[in-house]
């Protein structure tokens, strides 16, 4: 659906401008990618702290 539409809408509180682009098929694939890639960046960064408090933990032992 987002890619069919474009508005612009002003918030009253705050008078923050929030936009809506049109987008092509390509470039909705490319966010989604971009979004599945920053959460598998987030999900090894926590898997890489883990496993670093894990070698810690059984070195101080």
């Amino acid at each position: 659906m987002i890619n069919q539409h474009s508005f612009e809408k002003t918030l009253t509180g705050s008078n923050e401008i929030i936009k809506v682009k049109a987008m092509s098929e390509e470039q909705l694939r490319i966010k989604i990618l971009e979004g599945i890639l920053e959460a598998t960046e987030k999900r090894l960064e926590h898997y890489i702290k883990l496993v670093s408090e894990l070698r810690e933990k059984l070195n101080l032992k």
